[in-house]
């Protein structure tokens, strides 16, 4: 290895599980968006639903591969960043109330379910 590689394999794989992470996380929250501004006819979307749930299936076991290999790591700070980033996420639902006070035009029985789908792992 060279003197300027400052992060191991490991280090490397763990960090592309993490943005992997993220970003099938950011997919499986575009999906209701979508089929709540899409779906204008109420019809049920079987091959938008199968891939929802299987990317939010291999969300969820990246996230326990994740969660077994760094668990024994967690820290105060750890804690205290967490907490922190959840307070800013938390305000994300004022969004849906803008959306509703807005009038936007949803199929907000699509968008909910969703949204409580991915929240709910």
């Amino acid at each position: 290895m060279k003197a300027n590689d400052v992060m191991s394999k490991t280090g490397r794989k763990n960090q592309r599980l993490g943005i992997a992470f993220i970003f099938l996380f950011t997919v499986s929250l575009l999906f209701p968006v979508i089929a709540s501004v899409a779906n204008k006819s109420g019809k049920v979307l079987k091959i938008p639903g199968i891939f929802d749930v299987a990317i939010a299936l291999t969300c969820f076991i990246v996230f326990m591969v994740l969660y077994m290999k760094h668990a024994k790591h967690i820290d105060d700070e750890v804690i205290a960043r967490t907490k922190k980033s959840i307070e800013y996420i938390a305000i994300t639902p004022l969004i849906l109330i803008a959306l509703y006070l807005i009038g936007v035009n949803l199929r907000w029985e699509i968008l909910l379910i969703g949204l409580a789908g991915d929240f709910g792992f």
